[in-house]
This record gives structure tokens, C-alpha cells and sequence, in this order.
């Protein structure tokens, strides 16, 4: 469960906390030195920091009390982690734009959020569920980076679902599609501030 429940909670405040830097931090944009990136960039960089060090500490804890072993592939594990970084910042920085440009959005993406820790595969393993679940449950990007996150840790776990190219480009997509409207929208941004 605690490497299920990892990845979804990184995911989870980057994307939460991210989504709402902008509006935590809008005392700092009178400052013109700071743009409105920095402070999502920051906030990114803080909760990642944090959620890594409690990881750390916990895991070595496991391992030290003999209910885990060393993760497996450790040097992998890292690239699983940063997409999970980069997934979680680039959703959140989408939502903040979204919720900007319609405010309802907040609502639904909380909405949204609860319904993905109950179908990101934290508690089960989504590729023995029956085919019919299985088929839908694949397009959630996040079950993708909690089947690579166990991969790397434990060193006999095997899975056919795993689509790291799929987790990618959700990664990529969203931190390249937040940002580009964060730089759209950065005017009317500072304009609230």
C-alpha cells in the first residue's frame, strides 16, 4: 500500500499546492523581479523536497526494521519519480489557468482528485481486475507511474500494464500546455496581483 500511496500522494499536493501558489503567493508579484512561474516553480520545489524526504525517511525506516527490502532498481525509481513530479506540476499549473479562466473548476477538480485515489490502483494492483475495468483504468496516467514506481522497488514484480512512454507524454504534455497558457495569461495574472 505505502508504495501506492506514495506516488498518489506527490502527485496529489504538487498538484494541489501548485494549482493554488499563484493566489498563496500574489503578495510577491508586486515585486517585478517575480513572475508568476517562480512562485509555482517554488511551491513545486518545496512540496517535491518535502514528500521526497518523508519517502526517504520512511522507506529506510521499512528497510531498517526488516518489513522491506533495498528498492530494487533505485536509479530507475528515480525517473519514475520525476514524472510523477512532473505530472503533478504540470496538472496544477493547468487547474490554476483553468480555475482563472472559469471558477467553477476548482469545485470539479476537487471532485476529481477524490475520485482518482480510488481508481489509480493505490490499494489493488489494476492488472488483475477483470479485463473490462482493466481496459479503462489504463488511460489514468497515474496508474501508470504507481505500477512503475513498484516496479522499481520491489525486485520480482512483474506487470503487462506499465506504459512509461504513456506517463511521459501525460507529463510532458500537461507541464508544456500549463505553462504556455501560464505565459498566455500571464498579463491578466498580474493584472489580479
Amino acid at each position: 500500500m505505502f508504495t501506492g500511496m506514495f506516488p498518489f500522494t506527490l502527485f496529489r499536493m504538487l498538484h494541489t499546492r501548485v494549482s493554488a501558489a499563484l493566489e498563496a503567493n500574489r503578495g510577491l508579484l508586486v515585486y517585478p523581479v517575480v513572475r508568476p512561474v517562480d512562485t509555482l516553480l517554488a511551491r513545486a520545489g518545496l512540496e517535491s523536497a518535502f514528500q521526497l524526504v518523508a519517502f526517504i525517511i520512511f522507506t529506510a525506516a521499512f528497510v531498517w526494521i526488516g518489513y522491506a527490502n533495498f528498492p530494487a532498481r533505485p536509479v530507475e525509481m528515480l525517473a519514475a519519480i520525476g514524472m510523477v513530479i512532473l505530472l503533478g506540476f504540470g496538472t496544477g499549473v493547468s487547474s490554476m489557468i483553468l480555475r482563472d479562466l472559469w471558477s467553477p473548476w476548482a469545485t470539479i477538480n476537487n471532485m476529481l482528485v477524490r475520485v482518482l485515489f480510488f481508481v489509480s490502483g493505490i490499494f489493488y494492483q489494476v492488472e488483475y481486475l477483470p479485463p473490462q475495468i482493466r481496459d479503462v483504468l489504463v488511460w489514468n496516467p497515474l496508474v501508470h507511474a504507481i505500477e512503475w514506481v513498484r516496479y522499481c522497488i520491489f525486485s520480482g514484480y512483474s506487470t503487462q500494464i506499465l506504459d512509461r512512454e504513456y506517463l511521459m507524454f501525460w507529463a510532458l504534455g500537461a507541464s508544456v500546455f500549463g505553462l504556455a497558457m501560464e505565459r498566455l495569461r500571464r498579463p491578466r495574472l498580474l493584472e489580479q496581483s
